[in-house]
């Protein structure tokens, strides 16, 4: 899924569907699953403060909330975009649990849930990824 646009999750279906596959990619890469990893979910509103009350909630919950990015649609609108952040291992029910959590303030905010991503660090060369990060600032690399 990383060389894929992202699609937009419209239903918990969905979002189970996207887990699994996902998962599914990442044990073939030859991630940790039973490790504990930094997972960012990813949500997106063209309204400021509906993303702003879900993120509130997500908060009171014990979520980690990144500040939300202004962004420049293609029709030339704005919109704003924040990652949700959560240490877990990578298993199918615990990220059911969250995107359960997260997709019910998306219905209720009239959000979009653009799916979740990690870090694999354990899958990177230490060394050549510090020589060739040192100068971009990038982290570990991602998988969506």
């Amino acid at each position: 899924m990383s060389d894929q646009e992202f699609e937009i999750l419209d239903s918990e279906q969905a979002c189970r569907a996207f887990t699994r596959e996902t998962l599914n990619e990442l044990q073939e890469a030859g991630a940790e699953l039973e490790t504990v990893h930094l997972i960012e979910h990813h949500l997106f509103s063209v309204n400021f403060d509906n993303l702003e009350k879900a993120v509130v909630e997500l908060v009171k919950k014990g979520y980690e909330v990144d500040d939300a990015d202004e962004v420049e649609l293609d029709d030339g609108n704005t919109g704003y975009c924040c990652d949700i952040l959560i240490e877990s291992p990578l298993q199918q029910d615990a990220i059911n649990q969250q995107t359960d959590v997260i997709y019910a303030l998306v219905d209720k905010f009239n959000l979009e849930y653009d799916g979740w991503g990690t870090y694999l660090p354990e899958l990177d060369d230490e060394e050549d990824y510090e020589n060739e990060n040192e100068d971009e600032g990038d982290d570990a690399p991602v998988i969506h």
